[in-house]
């Protein structure tokens, strides 16, 4: 959607607060939710998470039991920078998910490459039991 009036600011780029009750200003902090691929393939899930101008440095990733969190921010430089029009901004990212009994978390590996943050967890071995029948 574009915006009439390109020079106004938003809320948030103007750095003001909302306000919650009557005079308690609420300090929140937006998130954006990444795009994300997930495959499954014979002895792993693959998760991609596309993070588009994030440094790898600017990347954490937290596993509390079985749950998933990535989060990730990008800051633009403005240094020297007098903009007449601007849609690139400093943004943050988080996604959460949780991971399954059939996978083995001990096994999670990461790799950034090109802006994608790749995921891959290896599934649990299947154990085969057979059973005489009496």
């Amino acid at each position: 959607m574009m915006y009439t009036n390109f020079y106004a600011c938003s809320p948030k780029s103007c750095k003001t607060t909302a306000k919650s009750g009557i005079n308690s200003p609420v300090n929140r902090e937006y998130f954006h939710v990444p795009l994300m691929n997930q495959r499954v393939l014979e002895n792993e899930l693959v998760i991609e998470i596309s993070l588009p101008g994030v440094l790898k440095e600017n990347v954490k990733l937290h596993i509390e039991e079985n749950m998933v969190t990535v989060t990730a921010e990008r800051k633009m430089s403005r240094e020297g920078m007098t903009f007449k029009h601007r849609e690139f901004a400093d943004r943050k990212f988080k996604s959460e998910f949780k991971i399954g009994d059939a996978l083995d978390m001990q096994t999670i590996d990461a790799k950034f490459d090109q802006g994608v943050l790749y995921i891959k967890i290896a599934k649990k071995p299947i154990s085969k039991i057979s059973i005489e029948v009496k």
